[in-house]
């Protein structure tokens, strides 16, 4: 058993399923963006590429859930940390 693991060829690293999602991913962001890019009006601002007008929302609530969620998770480390008196508010 000993002589077989010596002269095996070394394994070759398998590509992360992360790197290939992200990949995916990101090649379907261009070809949304390329597909998408017909100018649009926006009210307020004149005219912006179509991709824009659907992506910044889709930010904007990245953005937010991000930082709700970070002032949530300092909330409960500090009420842990000072012994958890009144209990549970979130």
């Amino acid at each position: 058993m000993n002589e077989q693991q010596t002269t095996e060829a070394p394994r070759k690293r398998a590509v992360p399923t992360r790197a290939i999602l992200l990949l995916v991913l990101v090649g379907a962001l261009i070809a949304f963006g390329f597909l998408n890019a017909t100018p649009v009006r926006v009210r307020p601002f004149g005219y912006a590429p179509l991709y824009l007008v659907l992506i910044a929302p889709l930010l904007a609530g990245v953005v937010l859930g991000w930082v709700i969620r970070a002032r949530i998770g300092s909330r409960r480390r500090r009420s842990k940390s000072s012994g958890g008196g009144e209990g549970n508010a979130a």
